[in-house]
């Protein structure tokens, strides 16, 4: 049975006495008489203007985008701050027994996230065109698939629809020629293949936007498969699986989509906490499982933090793209500040390993007050070229970046890719940015990182702080986190005024 959705209501009435409570909520009204606070609520509700108390319990309890005020409600001051600073939202009477009914399924604690890759993809045996894998990038499948839609691809793992939480479905794709396709989820009962319950089908209309696969009272199990028609090419990529926030956001309430018109996908969130300076955009490192990265670290941290995170490829393409997908990245920094009515000089920009090219890269653009870069990985080029001598197999998705990003995996390539990054910074103007940087004297993924830095920074006034650790890429992970949190602390403490 799915855990329940926590709810507390602060009001004059018992919300239990009011509405039809289903058994998926466990709904607390607070009063004197309530014996226990739990630790944390998926929502809270505000039938009056709140107290003191009441005020500050929804400060500690809640994260942003789960509180709900009831329209008509006037707020005093200090309400009204606490309503900003969790990015509160009103909802009329006539539609609280609605939400409770249908939307609060959206508000679960946690999140989920996992990419189904192309070695995971399995050709029919009907097929008869060609087949062929790039890498864990994509497989192509080329030929006449005939004037009927036939199914010529599915996906061996089977997928589990957890009771009352849904599922959001993204294919990448590109075609060629007359392709169609669509796309087919058969839901099976728990227990048996045989026992086929459901087909959803979803055409090429539908593949535009993230497919929901609605949940049900009951768990369910199933299967994607892809039907095509035409002449030409298909490539398919990753099917990404999400659990659904029904509209509320993405992985967590309030979480943002930036998707390009070529369905490349990033992901931000932004909690302003108490609206003062420095606003923290922090890019999450490379995660197999998706979703947000250091959300509890900058929680605690109590500055405005913006999240991001780049789902593509096994586990990220470090924050690189063609022009549109990198400017939606770029714009969304430059939104979270304008919303703040901060300044340039008033961002942070911090990262660990893939986290760290994009703080860095991202830097060059947006003139912070400093970057914070743990195991900074800057010459990718050099990162792929080290899976062919230097270490074979340790992470071939750095070949897959090189490919999707330059095409082949040559040495021209190579440093093409490797001039991505320093092109841009020999370029752009440091004098008024710090750069905090923490380096493995013997990392088997970019060596060079923190030397080159020095060698490439020319502008006059530039500060750069450097610490080295002993270790390859993965080792001592833990001393690389825990100098990540101090600098930020430092940061907070002696630069900004912040306890």
């Amino acid at each position: 049975m799915a855990k329940k959705i926590e709810i507390l209501q602060f009001g004059d009435r018992d919300w239990n006495q009011i509405y039809e409570i289903n058994d998926s909520i466990h709904l607390e009204f607070f009063d004197d008489d309530l014996e226990e606070i739990r630790e944390n609520y998926d929502l809270i509700f505000w039938d009056h203007n709140p107290n003191e108390e009441e005020l500050q319990f929804t400060n500690l309890l809640l994260q942003a985008y789960r509180l709900y005020v009831t329209e008509g409600v006037e707020l005093s001051e200090d309400a009204m701050m606490v309503y900003k600073s969790k990015m509160g939202q009103r909802i009329a009477k006539a539609d609280i027994q609605d939400f409770l009914n249908t939307q609060t399924r959206y508000y679960f604690s946690g999140a989920y996230g996992e990419r189904n890759k192309p070695e995971h993809l399995s050709v029919s045996r009907d097929f008869t065109g060609s087949a062929s894998w790039s890498g864990n990038h994509h497989i192509t499948l080329e030929g006449d698939f005939g004037e009927d839609f036939h199914q010529v691809a599915f996906y061996r793992n089977t997928i589990w629809v957890v009771e009352n939480i849904s599922l959001d479905a993204w294919l990448e794709y590109e075609k060629t020629g007359s392709v169609e396709i669509k796309v087919v989820f058969t839901r099976f009962q728990r227990g048996s293949i045989a026992d086929i319950r459901e087909r959803n089908v979803f055409f090429e209309d539908d593949l535009q936007d993230m497919l929901r696969i609605e949940a049900k009272a009951s768990e369910e199990y199933g299967f994607f498969s892809i039907e095509v028609r035409g002449k030409g090419t298909l490539k398919i990529v990753n099917l990404h699986l999400r659990y659904s926030r029904g509209g509320h956001g993405n992985f967590f309430p309030g979480g943002e989509r930036l998707v390009t018109k070529n369905g490349e996908e990033c992901f931000a969130y932004f909690d302003p906490q108490d609206f003062k300076p420095p606003l923290i955009a922090y890019f999450s490192g490379y995660r197999t499982q998706e979703g947000f990265e250091g959300y509890n670290m900058m929680k605690k941290l109590g500055a405005p933090f913006l999240l991001l995170t780049d789902p593509r490829l096994e586990g990220g393409a470090f924050y690189l793209g063609d022009e549109e997908y990198e400017k939606l990245i770029a714009d969304r920094i430059k939104e979270a500040l304008k919303s703040l009515g901060f300044k340039s000089n008033q961002l942070v920009l911090s990262g660990i390993s893939m986290g760290s090219t994009g703080a860095m890269y991202y830097g060059c653009e947006l003139k912070p007050y400093a970057v914070i870069a743990g195991k900074p990985l800057l010459s990718l080029g050099n990162m792929a070229k080290k899976e062919q001598m230097d270490r074979p197999g340790g992470f071939p998705t750095s070949l897959d970046l090189l490919k999707s990003l330059e095409n082949d995996l040559g040495p021209e390539e190579i440093e093409r890719l490797n001039n991505r990054f320093w092109d841009r910074f020999k370029d752009a103007d440091f004098s008024k940015t710090k750069l905090v940087m923490a380096y493995m004297y013997e990392d088997d993924y970019d060596n060079t990182a923190y030397e080159e830095t020095i060698s490439n920074l020319h502008i006059a006034g530039s500060r750069i702080y450097g610490k080295g650790i002993h270790g390859r890429h993965n080792d001592d992970t833990n001393g690389i986190v825990r100098w990540f949190k101090s600098q930020i602390v430092d940061i907070l403490k002696n630069e900004f005024g912040r306890n």
